[in-house]
């Protein structure tokens, strides 16, 4: 009797280690993508100032990969390769739109420029410059940036934003490191005066699944 209780709690144990919600150890592709696009897992730090809404989302290897990969093409071949070809650079999406739900985000900051061609010159180009990402006391500059044009199709504007990854792992692997162990700082300039920070705790980041193909 005691025997088959032990048993039945081990399973209980091991399917909750392995399942997609609470304590999670690995994921398969589709549960991977809703797990990183989970707001409780803390992958996306958020932000309002007065007029817009700002959002950051760390990008794993992995998840870059499964996007990259598409419904059709995900195997272990393929996936390999690709995350390979992310390697070596830590990857972020950053959102802004207004905070009072209008779609015209793009409109909205054109006081700022002085015609139409410069603010689309700055969001394509200059804007990098705006960020940086603060690892202990390394700041580092952005060295991957593009900016999604829809053409006013999404109420929000897209940016990727890409950061050299020269993490040491014994300092990922430190229990000391604080949430502002890894934070990306924008300096906004386009739509407002202010200096915006998105923290980002190694912790969580250490509780990403493993992708299980």
């Amino acid at each position: 009797m005691h025997k088959n209780i032990f048993l039945f709690l081990w399973i209980i144990i091991v399917s909750l280690m392995s399942s997609c919600s609470g304590v999670v150890t690995k994921c398969g592709p589709v549960d991977y993508l809703n797990w990183i696009n989970n707001p409780e897992n803390n992958l996306i730090a958020k932000t309002k100032s007065q007029d817009y809404t700002f959002s950051l989302q760390y990008r794993p290897v992995s998840y870059l990969s499964l996007l990259e990969a598409g419904s059709e093409n995900v195997s272990p071949e393929i996936i390999d390769s690709l995350e390979q070809s992310f390697a070596g650079q830590q990857q972020f999406l950053f959102h802004v739109a207004l905070s009072d739900g209008n779609s015209d985000w793009l409109n909205s900051s054109t006081q700022r420029f002085n015609d139409y061609e410069e603010q689309i010159k700055y969001l394509s180009f200059s804007m990098q410059n705006d960020f940086k990402l603060v690892r202990h006391k390394d700041t580092i500059d952005c060295s991957m940036f593009h900016f999604e044009r829809d053409y006013g199709i999404r109420p929000f504007g897209t940016f990727l934003i890409g950061f050299p990854d020269e993490t040491n792992d014994n300092e990922v692997n430190d229990p000391t490191n604080d949430i502002n162990s890894l934070k990306v700082i924008y300096t906004n300039s386009a739509f407002g005066d202010e200096i915006i920070e998105f923290p980002f705790s190694y912790s969580d980041i250490n509780k990403i699944p493993t992708l299980k193909l």
